[in-house]
């Protein structure tokens, strides 16, 4: 079977070649494996237990409305939340979901930064500073400089470029 970067590679393949619902549905079938079901997904906790993967399927969701397919868009907005909850993840669904959903999303984004460990360190720092929790998201770089001195720059760098600030 193919690996979930093949899959990908299918996918990307299909949208470049203007095949664009083949592509978006590879896209999704790839991405479904191990995500809760559909209807689900939109109650699932974001900070439930899983293996977090690199989930970028903003074009996906892009395709799919230009082709006027909501129920797609929506449902890929999700699975990008959903196996990489980030800021920009959570604020590419904000146009599909109501506003309470969104601040749920939003509230759990932030319990996912201060309690999960698997969630990287530049998207713990981003989210703690979007939330406004600063001292927070300082007091956990210079804990992490610490013990990963090299991990605490580079989610320090990462989490400063994800909050559009540019430094030399």
């Amino acid at each position: 079977s193919m690996s979930r970067s093949e899959q990908m590679l299918v996918a990307a393949g299909l949208l470049a070649a203007k095949e664009t619902v083949a592509g978006i549905k590879w896209a999704m079938n790839c991405h479904k494996v191990g995500a809760p079901l559909e209807a689900d997904l939109l109650i699932a906790s974001i900070d439930e237990s899983r293996v977090l993967h690199p989930c970028e399927l903003q074009p996906y969701v892009a395709a799919a409305q230009a082709e006027q397919d909501t129920a797609a868009a929506t449902h890929l907005a999700h699975l990008q939340m959903w196996w990489e909850p980030s800021w920009m993840h959570l604020n590419a669904l904000e146009p599909f979901i109501p506003a309470h959903t969104w601040q749920l999303r939003r509230q759990q984004m932030k319990s996912l930064a201060l309690q999960d460990s698997t969630c990287t360190a530049e998207v713990k720092f981003e989210v703690l500073v979007r939330v406004g929790m600063t001292q927070e998201a300082v007091s956990m770089i210079v804990a992490l400089a610490k013990s990963e001195p090299l991990l605490a720059i580079t989610g320090l760098h990462k989490g400063l470029l994800l909050l559009g600030l540019t430094f030399v």
